[in-house]
């Protein structure tokens, strides 16, 4: 297994770890817990005092949080763009703000990334013809909350969806997360 090193704070008291989603890579991200506590409350809470993380950290020391269950390069597009870097330097296509998306709901740090994800939307909703990029931006706009795209995308998704696109969603598991709701109307 290979691990990468990318430090967003060269004073960060922090480090997550997180696995690719190939599992073959392992990324380790320094990071300021302060930046990502003002960003999401989830991690305000996990780095907070009544967990073992936010005790250690208050004792001046540098932890590692294991970040098993997620997906490196979207938490790498994440982490740069609350740290002020950059993530347009990460190639954002339909999958990857599908991805994004899911994990800023899961962080509870959408709100903080707003801007981002119109330019985001706004770069991808144009280009996208293929039934899987419409499931991708829909769960994105789902998982954003963003009313005005979800409605756009599902206009484009009704006008230019055969048929066979539930075959075309099944190989991707990130759209089985698209309420059934949602693919059957």
């Amino acid at each position: 297994m290979m691990t990468d090193f990318i430090s967003l704070d060269g004073s960060g008291d922090a480090v997550l770890a997180v696995e690719g989603p190939d599992t073959q890579r392992t990324v380790r991200f320094l990071i300021s817990t302060k930046v990502l506590s003002l960003a999401s409350p989830v991690f305000a809470k996990m780095f907070g005092p009544d967990f073992q993380e936010g005790h250690k950290i208050r004792c001046g020391e540098r932890i590692q949080v294991e970040l098993g269950d997620d997906d490196s390069l979207a938490m790498e597009v994440i982490l740069k763009a609350l740290h002020y870097h950059k993530p347009n330097q990460c190639p954002v296509d339909a999958e990857r703000l599908a991805s994004i998306a899911v994990h800023c709901d899961k962080y509870d740090c959408t709100g903080a990334l707003s801007s981002w994800i119109s330019y985001w939307f706004n770069n991808l909703t144009p280009i996208t013809r293929r039934p899987e990029d419409l499931g991708f931006l829909l769960l994105a706009a789902y998982n954003f909350d963003d009313a005005e795209q979800f409605k756009e995308i599902s206009a484009r998704a009704l006008r230019g969806l055969t048929l066979d696109f539930p075959l075309a969603w099944k190989s991707y598991n990130i759209l089985s997360l698209i309420p059934e709701n949602i693919q059957s109307t």
